[in-house]
């Protein structure tokens, strides 16, 4: 797929099983991940003296501290999908 603001251009035929194939593959990344990339992009849009960085940031690190990402790691070297549960 492409880089860059457009990935595909898709026929209305068809896109609706595009999108929900795509959304599939979000809804399987680690949900500590999810939750802190929610967070992110909600304070993107944000007025930048309205921005809550500091949440973010402990979300972040509560990404990097998670049995999540160890599995992840694992998986990864293991050549094989990943088991996320949250934590």
């Amino acid at each position: 797929m492409p880089k860059g603001l457009i990935g595909q251009v898709l026929p209305e035929e068809g896109f609706m099983d595009a999108v929900l194939k795509q959304a599939g593959k979000i809804a399987e990344g680690a949900p500590l991940t999810l939750k802190q990339v929610k967070h992110a992009i909600a304070q993107i849009v944000r007025d930048p003296d309205q921005r809550e960085l500091e949440p973010a940031e402990q979300l972040f690190q509560a990404c990097y501290a998670s049995a999540d990402y160890r599995e992840g790691i694992r998986a990864f070297a293991e050549k094989r999908r990943p088991v996320f549960k949250g934590v």
